[in-house]
């Protein structure tokens, strides 16, 4: 066999895998998880501390446990809550191309009961996903990121 059909070969084998690899590894990279030593209810309340001292507000509160147990339901206990940074939010949002981002705002972040009892806060790896878009949304999400971060450190004791 001609050495240009290994090398045809080789590559393609080469990214199947590198295709798999992402594939497999792509939920995990994509959300950020801890478990903490708080309930929900005490973590909602120091994250909202936390985000109003920097600037952040809190549009709402969502108790989806709530929701879906009134649809019939019975699930342990699920709150997200959302968090907004106004003049980041604004400067994505006047941006034309930035706007494409309006789907992911406000940044979300999801405290949950386990079958254990502990508590996890789940949120997206933002820092990571920015680097998809690039220009502005790269620049604005990348520092919503970091200030989400030292709001979590109010409950992960970091």
């Amino acid at each position: 066999m001609p050495d240009f059909a290994y090398l045809t070969i080789g590559l393609a084998v080469g990214s199947l895998l590198t295709c798999i690899a992402l594939y497999k590894a792509a939920p995990g990279m994509m959300l950020i998880e801890d478990t903490i030593d708080l309930s929900i209810e005490d973590a909602l309340s120091k994250l909202e501390k936390a985000a109003t001292n920097m600037g952040w507000i809190v549009p709402k509160v969502h108790m989806i446990s709530e929701s879906v147990k009134n649809a019939g339901y019975d699930v342990r206990p699920v709150a997200v809550l959302e968090l907004c940074h106004p003049k980041l939010a604004g400067m994505m949002l006047n941006d034309e191309k930035g706007r494409r981002i309006a789907p992911m705002m406000p940044c979300r972040v999801a405290l949950y009961e386990n079958a254990d009892g502990t508590i996890t806060v789940s949120r997206m790896n933002s820092g990571m996903m920015s680097k998809m878009f690039g220009g502005i949304i790269a620049s604005g999400m990348d520092e919503a990121a970091d200030q989400n971060e030292e709001i979590f450190a109010s409950i992960l004791g970091k």
